[in-house]
């Protein structure tokens, strides 16, 4: 059915879809995983074709229509290899991720970057998707690795534009350590390098990183975490010597804790920790002549991923 070749649709039409696919997804475990209702479901798939004026609808081949509109969405769907890296809006797929029109507008991509040995179409630009691309290969014509120069660029691409999709060809390579690159920006020193790729690597079932790059992204945390600047508490002309103590022994314990906070934060919520972030409240509970010490970390699930010989 002709109906059913999604990509051509017209925009409206295919956000008229996404509003009522929006009525019947349930919500995974976890916020970058939702489930389509099953194409056995034929009420809600009746409904979806009736709302999308599909042809046959009314012709008395509804619930043909209606199964084969559920087995095309569930394909475009089922083929997309891609998990959200942080709640700031960021993910990462394989290039086949960037491919399905009607899942780019289901996640609200607004940006894509596509690293690849070749220059790729722009396919979603009529839709106001925004594209960078970088081409790269393993080694520069001089025999040094390339994708350090491009960290800087994509990073700024993905500053000025959420949500964004990053890809490369099986996902689990220099997208990888491209958002990699964006969590150690974006936590102002609070993530290393490796814990950025630890972070990513969780979400995937492997990855493969090439050594060289893991130079170039540590290489790029040290440029942007070459000064990491602590909460200042600046008394006032006003504060009494005790309030000017208790202000003292908070810097101190927040000083002291700040990267396990961090840590924290990134393991427990997927938030991109930052070194200004608001102190916790228990620090208020201590008295000014009480030792704080910094919280253990937990346990740090990191993902199966492995480096290229």
């Amino acid at each position: 059915m002709d109906d059913l070749e999604l990509d051509f649709w017209s925009k409206e039409r295919l956000n008229t879809l996404i509003e009522y696919l929006r009525t019947g997804i349930r919500t995974a475990d976890y916020k970058d995983q939702f489930e389509l209702p099953e194409i056995e479901n034929l009420s809600f798939w009746l409904g979806a074709a009736e709302q999308c004026e599909l042809s046959g609808v009314h012709d008395g081949g509804a619930e043909d229509v209606a199964i084969e509109l559920a087995e095309a969405i569930h394909a475009e769907f089922g083929v997309r290899d891609l998990v959200k890296v942080s709640n700031g809006g960021i993910w990462l797929g394989d290039l086949a991720a960037s491919e399905s029109r009607l899942v780019m507008l289901q996640l609200g991509i607004k940006a894509i970057v596509t690293i690849a040995s070749q220059e790729v179409d722009p396919l979603w630009a009529q839709d106001g998707i925004e594209y960078h691309t970088v081409v790269i290969n393993s080694c520069s014509s001089q025999g040094e690795h390339t994708l350090l120069e491009q960290l800087e660029s994509c990073t700024k691409f993905l500053a000025a534009h959420r949500p964004a999709l990053v890809c490369c060809g099986s996902g689990n390579g220099p997208s990888v350590v491209v958002c990699a690159a964006m969590l150690c920006l974006e936590s102002s020193g609070a993530v290393s390098a490796q814990q950025a790729l630890d972070l990513v690597a969780s979400k995937r079932v492997y990855v493969e990183i090439d050594p060289a790059d893991m130079r170039d992204l540590e290489t790029f945390c040290e440029r942007h975490h070459s000064t990491l600047v602590s909460p200042q508490l600046k008394p006032t002309p006003a504060l009494a010597p005790a309030a000017m103590a208790i202000a003292g022994s908070k810097r101190a314990a927040l000083e002291s804790g700040l990267l396990h906070r961090g840590l924290r934060d990134v393991n427990d919520s997927n938030e991109i920790p930052s070194a200004s972030s608001t102190p916790p409240s228990s620090l208020d509970d201590h008295p000014p002549d009480q030792v704080v010490s910094p919280p253990a970390p937990p346990a740090h699930k990191v993902g199966k991923w492995a480096t290229a010989a």
